[in-house]
């Protein structure tokens, strides 16, 4: 018989309420619009009083404004921390987002700092779910943790020379493509990176049978009132 992969699951024997919720929770946020702020043509550099001068990433430190969407009012920057990528993917990178990518080129090995910082960047950026709660194959933060031996690796040139990285593609844009590759790449084999799904057993209570119905059913209604929209524009 034929193989294939599992793209979606739900730990648990049976899945908890709470594991149910997560899914059904991060499915929505797979259809939402983003804050009303969210601007996708500007980064979080544009707003930055630190652009010219005491920018962390001329420090060094790794910073994510570059490749993350303008619209944040609250602007970590501006308090002292770095911008984690809290709006995502900004259709404009900074130019300071190669600087970044530099800085992450230049890491041979991952101290427990520096390893926090990626995956909490990544968990933001990727908008990636509670991994104790649910899994999503497209989320590769999650894929990494649960098949890190299902992604390919490809030869970037840096300055430095060649480098290896996963071959990921989850924007589109090179430059955040290698950045976010990188990352994964980096978190592989770190120690720190690590997850849990335990869930207690036990029969599964209908009121969980109803939440899926429910969750489901309103993200279909979603998908096919979007695709009614498009239709009607074109």
């Amino acid at each position: 018989k034929d193989i294939i992969d599992v793209d979606v699951f739900i730990p648990g024997c049976p899945p908890t309420t709470d594991n149910i919720v997560a899914a059904i929770t991060y499915l929505f946020t797979l259809v939402g619009e983003g804050p009303s702020s969210l601007d996708k043509n500007k980064c979080v550099c544009d707003n930055c009083d630190f652009f010219k001068e005491g920018c962390f990433l001329d420090k060094g430190k790794l910073c994510y404004g570059p490749i993350t969407a303008a619209g944040c009012e609250l602007m970590c920057p501006h308090e002292g921390d770095i911008c984690f990528g809290c709006f995502k993917l900004t259709n404009k990178p900074s130019e300071k987002s190669k600087q970044l990518k530099q800085i992450l080129e230049g890491v041979e090995e991952l101290d427990a700092e520096t390893g926090a910082s990626l995956q909490h960047f990544l968990n933001l950026y990727l908008g990636a779910s509670n991994i104790t709660n649910f899994y999503f194959r497209g989320d590769l933060l999650q894929r990494l943790a649960y098949e890190p031996d299902s992604f390919k690796v490809k030869e970037i040139e840096t300055e430095k020379g060649p480098k290896l990285i996963l071959d990921v593609n989850p924007t589109g844009t090179n430059t955040i493509d290698e950045i976010v590759g990188t990352s994964l790449f980096l978190l592989k084999n770190d120690p720190y990176f690590k997850f849990s799904s335990k869930t207690p057993g036990g029969a599964i209570p209908i009121g969980n049978v109803f939440l899926i119905f429910i969750g489901l059913s309103v993200i279909y209604l979603i998908f096919t009132k979007k695709c009614q929209i498009v239709r009607e524009f074109r």
